[in-house]
């Protein structure tokens, strides 16, 4: 069974991922029915090791998938793989971290994913990925322990740390990591 993990609005049409990594445009633009289109139809076939995948709208006119998951040399660790959708063509092309986010700071989590230029927010990394990943409160049970909460990873180096202090026991119950971003 396939569950959807992220969806988000881009170009006018809105698109949803699934957690086998499906891609779907939906028209919403008219009072029948929404209709629904295929673009990566069978996933990416990478679904027994992901955790989640976001979608982000970029400033410059791409659909990303930012997909986490288990890393296989180091246990207990978290690797991510930023993906362009490339909807005329209907595949995803794996980009490099060094150039996937054009030197802007991504922000994902249970709201909506946004870019940002350090450049005008001089507080944050580029290249760098702002997690809230607060359902992940059973992370121990995945052997990731240090996934929880406020995350940022980066990309180039595929290291993270926390924001915040790690989340406790009620937080865990009770998420409170949600990004609060400026009408930019």
């Amino acid at each position: 069974m396939d569950l959807y993990a992220d969806c988000v609005s881009h170009n006018g049409r809105f698109y949803a991922v699934t957690m086998c990594g499906a891609v779907e445009a939906w028209d919403l633009s008219t009072e029948e029915e929404p209709s629904r289109e295929a673009i990566i139809a069978a996933g990416d076939g990478r679904y027994w090791r992901v955790l989640t995948r976001f979608l982000v709208s970029t400033p410059w006119g791409a659909l990303l998938q930012i997909r986490t998951q288990r890393r296989r040399d180091h246990r207990g660790k978290i690797k991510v793989v930023v993906l362009q959708v490339d909807v005329e063509e209907r595949r995803l092309v794996r980009l490099s971290p060094a150039t996937a986010f054009q030197d802007q700071a991504v922000f994902v989590g249970l709201n909506e994913s946004r870019c940002l230029h350090p450049r005008e927010f001089p507080e944050l990394r580029p290249n760098c990925i702002y997690f809230t990943t607060p359902w992940l409160t059973n992370a121990e049970s995945f052997g990731l322990d240090d996934w929880s909460g406020v995350v940022i990873y980066d990309l180039e180096s595929q290291t993270s740390a926390h924001v915040l202090p790690k989340p406790d026991h009620y937080s865990k119950l009770c998420p409170w990591h949600v990004w609060l971003i400026p009408n930019v």
